[in-house]
């Protein structure tokens, strides 16, 4: 189980429902279900709105 908190600017979101399997990565903040995977420090991938359905790209850095 991963847990923590996503910090957008001076925005704050619990992450809820993480999941780590080998070096892919699935949580949601909010209304957003973030996928992605992780190289060294750094994770990437998609975000998705489950309420309007957008899509984008994401990345973080530790």
């Amino acid at each position: 189980m991963v847990h923590g908190r996503l910090r957008q600017g001076e925005k704050t979101i619990t992450i809820n429902g993480g999941r780590l399997n080998g070096n892919e990565i699935t949580f949601r903040a909010g209304d957003y279900l973030y996928t992605g995977s992780i190289n060294g420090n750094r994770m990437s991938g998609k975000v998705s709105d489950s309420v309007l359905g957008n899509t984008g790209n994401w990345a973080a850095t530790r």
